[in-house]
């Protein structure tokens, strides 16, 4: 099912992942990394030690070839 839902998505040109902490009233994104090179899958890696312990959010940004772009937000609770 995963492969059949893949061949009907524009191509990904590249992922941006970022983070924000969820404090009320103000939602400041910071960028993760940055991964456009998907033949080895879409990921990044993430030293959390800098994190302070608390609930944040993370984005996903998803780039296609075509200008069709999706934006995933996921909750998390720290730490990581």
């Amino acid at each position: 099912m995963r492969q059949d839902i893949a061949s009907i998505l524009p191509p990904i040109q590249s992922v941006a992942y970022e983070f924000a902490y969820a404090d009320p009233g103000a939602v400041n994104w910071i960028m993760i990394a940055t991964d456009d090179y998907g033949q080895d899958g879409w990921g990044v890696d993430w030293d959390t030690t800098t994190v302070s312990n608390r609930d944040f959010y993370i984005r996903l940004t998803v780039e296609g070839f075509s200008p069709a772009s999706m934006t995933g937000l996921q909750p998390q609770q720290g730490p990581v």
